[in-house]
């Protein structure tokens, strides 16, 4: 109950999800992949950006916002004490907001382009620039840019006068993939397969799910469908998009694995599943990091990569070593958990675009066990 004698419902992250009165109930900011930008509408919790040279990297960690060289030299940082962060209620009353709060803050590019850092409730602990489109990580720096590429605030010690003429950078499709994962699938992780020439409706009826099953719409369209199951159910929302001839199907939850033998019936499917589990005592390390990577061909299991416990099973497949090759990979298990959706895509032989991964989807709910 809040002073103001409105009730309201708060999630583990102390947001609002539901209210009495006519507050606002803000909706979560998707958090970006491993990439070098962060666009109006993403935000960093114990993430990081890293410059497309792989110079530079920008570090959201609780009250700490910092840019390090690879080095560990540090070039800029924003921090915030205690002492800092103490909050006023309506008598005038001073109170230290907790340490759980703290390192919990994020860092976060509004709908408005204010680069802000933020309580776990939203509320705003630091306006730092802005406004801008995004902030890209390059070399020595980050920077605040317009929607014409200008360079609006910069962390370059002589401002905007040292700031990097701007590129394009190339997207690969381990980032694209990651930008477009991420910014549909939340902390459970996800299972993505590419099935080759075959499409999104037989695809999906091979996993399940047909006729009234299926429906076309958004990602959050989809998943609001969860509701009409059972409690106890794990529902799992399920959504496909074609890849020019082949596939793409994406499971919003780790724990639906990878797809049955079926699937590949007369085909090939390279299947990527994947977690990545959130610490509260800090950034996600490598070893938080879980991993599944399959490939079926006809019905058949003919490659296995995962390096917790480890299995190497189908290195020497032609489409799988070509791949690690062209990666240069010197583990294929720690390869395939660190840039699994880069190596499915080069197994698969697909380079998705952001206009493929932008179109309607096609999916529906699958059940994965009742308790």
């Amino acid at each position: 109950m809040r002073d103001s004698g409105e009730a309201v419902l708060v999630d583990d992250d102390s947001r609002v999800v539901w209210t009495t009165g006519a507050a606002t109930v803000p909706v979560a900011a998707p958090q970006p992949g491993r990439r070098a930008v962060l666009r109006r509408g993403e935000r960093l919790r114990h993430q990081s950006l890293t410059s497309d040279d792989g110079s530079t990297v920008l570090i959201a960690d609780g009250s700490w916002v910092a840019v390090l060289d690879t080095y560990g030299e540090l070039k800029w940082n924003h921090a915030y004490e205690q002492g800092q962060l103490n909050v006023m209620d309506k008598h005038g009353v001073v109170h230290p907001r907790d340490a759980e709060a703290q390192a919990r803050m994020y860092l976060v590019l509004d709908e408005d382009g204010m680069l802000q850092m933020r309580y776990p409730d939203g509320t705003v602990v630091s306006e730092i620039a802005g406004p801008g489109h995004e902030l890209v990580v390059v070399r020595g720096q980050a920077q605040l840019r317009g929607g014409d590429r200008t360079v609006v605030w910069t962390t370059a010690r002589g401002g905007l006068s040292e700031a990097a003429p701007p590129q394009q950078p190339p997207v690969s499709c381990q980032h694209q993939l990651e930008a477009w994962v991420d910014s549909l699938t939340g902390e459970g992780g996800y299972c993505a397969t590419v099935v080759r020439d075959l499409g999104p409706a037989e695809a999906l009826r091979r996993l399940g799910l047909a006729g009234d099953a299926l429906t076309r719409g958004t990602w959050a369209q989809l998943a609001a469908c969860r509701d009409r199951h059972p409690a106890g159910a794990e529902a799992v929302t399920v959504a496909a998009v074609a890849l020019g001839p082949h596939t793409l199907v994406l499971a919003g939850d780790w724990r639906m694995g990878p797809p049955r033998p079926e699937l590949s019936a007369g085909t090939l499917a390279v299947t990527n599943c994947h977690i990545t589990r959130v610490r509260a005592d800090g950034p996600a390390r490598r070893d938080d990091m879980e991993s599944d990577f399959v490939v079926h061909r006809n019905g058949a299991l003919v490659a296995h990569l995962r390096d917790k416990p480890t299995r190497r099973k189908g290195v020497k497949v032609a489409e799988v070593a070509a791949a690690l090759a062209d990666m240069g990979s010197w583990n294929a298990a720690t390869w395939a958990r660190l840039y699994g959706l880069e190596l499915m895509c080069r197994v698969a032989g697909v380079s998705p675009t952001a206009t493929a991964l932008a179109g309607e989807l096609l999916g529906g709910i699958v059940v994965v066990h009742a308790h």
